[in-house]
């Protein structure tokens, strides 16, 4: 489904996102449900596919880790409106803050992965590549921030996760170091 896809703004294909991704819940032994959800994350969004085809595809247990990681649908508009982006992410919030440990390794995956090509980005090109997304930098420091923070409040106590909790806020401090200056 996401075969033709590339990355925001750029000619990355959108697959070696999924990659990153898959390789990232392997080193953090998720189970193959999880991995598989990995691959999957944001087909419900980005592309034809439906819920119920997922469903039956993949059975229950990935259409749930996947449904958790799709923004709500019904408020996202076309072409990922940035009208809607600030809303979407506040489900985004909400939905992490009563999520199960294997919803929030999925999320987790993602959200680091996202922030690692933002860091591969902001060195390539300045701060001009955060004007391809809908919302704009501050906004994506509250959102990623605030993950940021339930990621550490649930996953922080498991010494697998900490390794990777630091990088995650190694990456924010990269990207909004003016944040980091206190």
């Amino acid at each position: 489904q996401h075969k033709t896809h590339v990355r925001k703004g750029t000619t990355i294909p959108y697959l070696i996102h999924l990659q990153e991704v898959t390789t990232l819940l392997f080193r953090m032994k998720a189970s193959t449900e999880q991995v598989c959800a990995g691959y999957l994350h944001d087909t419900l969004e980005d592309t034809l596919y439906t819920p119920q085809e997922l469903l039956d595809d993949f059975g229950q247990e990935i259409y749930d880790l996947v449904d958790f990681c799709s923004e709500d649908m019904q408020t996202k508009g076309p072409a990922h409106s940035p009208d809607t982006w600030k809303r979407r992410k506040k489900g985004v919030l909400e939905k992490a803050k009563t999520a199960t440990i294997d919803q929030l390794v999925v999320l987790f995956a993602d959200k680091y992965c996202n922030l690692n090509s933002f860091v591969r980005e902001k060195i390539e090109e300045g701060d001009n590549f955060w004007d391809r997304f809908n919302g704009p930098s501050e906004e994506q420091y509250w959102f990623y921030s605030s993950l940021g923070a339930t990621f550490k409040r649930e996953l922080g106590n498991d010494k697998k996760y900490t390794t990777l909790l630091q990088e995650y806020d190694d990456k924010i401090m990269h990207l909004w170091p003016a944040k980091h200056l206190d």
